[in-house]
């Protein structure tokens, strides 16, 4: 027997049917079918949630990847990578900027002395401290230990030794106030060209900070790079 020859039989077995009970079996699917796509419904939205969940804590997650575990700011990564874009602008506009680079005077001392929890809780401080006085252009970071950056883009020397004064005075109203030393060694270098890359970057502040320690801690050493010499310069160079 053909299949057209089954359904035809089928039809009419069903034609046979009392009406009745046609609607009854016609309700039965529809009902079925409503159910089927509620189900189908209530899965694509459990779906959806479930993703928009996994998106929320990756993200989370990402997030958490680039700041520093005990003080809140960004880490060494996440110092990197922002300062890579700000060479990238300052070559394609020709900007300068400058780096403001710190390291905490005797911290090895604070943590033998008092333990590790006061020193953690010295270098909380000194990022409430650089946090409140940075504007809103500025990217500051802990790079590690006991050493922070801030990156100023777009800021010359002038800009930038204004910021580094004005947080060395914070820093030295914080440690009158609750009667702790908490002093820096400060490294402000100001490039007129960008450097090549951020590691050229960070080594110009690093070099002028441990000037800063050799010549007694507590201070600012400060330089712009390029250097330009003026025709006295060189004359006495010369000489």
């Amino acid at each position: 027997m053909s299949s057209l020859t089954l359904l035809n039989a089928l039809d009419a077995s069903l034609r046979r049917l009392p009406r009745p009970l046609l609607l009854g079996l016609g309700l039965a699917s529809v009902a079925l079918l409503a159910l089927g796509a509620l189900a189908q419904l209530l899965l694509y939205l459990l779906i959806l949630s479930l993703l928009a969940a996994a998106r929320q804590h990756l993200q989370r997650r990402e997030a958490e990847a680039l700041r520093d575990g005990l003080t809140g700011i960004a880490n060494g990564r996440s110092f990197r990578a922002t300062a890579e874009a700000e060479l990238e602008r300052s070559h394609r506009y020709h900007h300068q900027l400058s780096l403001l680079y710190l390291d905490v005077d005797d911290f090895k001392a604070v943590n033998d002395r008092c333990g590790h929890g006061e020193g953690n809780r010295l270098l909380q401080r000194l990022t409430a401290i650089i946090s409140a006085n940075l504007r809103s252009v500025d990217a500051a970071a802990r790079l590690g230990g006991d050493e922070f950056a801030v990156l100023m883009p777009e800021t010359g020397s002038r800009a930038a030794g204004q910021l580094a004064e004005r947080l060395m005075a914070a820093l030295a109203g914080e440690t009158k106030r609750q009667g702790e030393p908490l002093t820096c060694s400060f490294g402000l270098v100001t490039f007129r060209l960008p450097p090549a890359s951020v590691e050229e970057l960070l080594e110009a502040g690093d070099r002028l900070m441990y000037e800063a320690k050799a010549a007694g801690k507590n201070r600012l050493c400060r330089a712009a790079l390029p250097v330009v010499r003026t025709a006295d310069s060189k004359d006495n160079h010369r000489a």
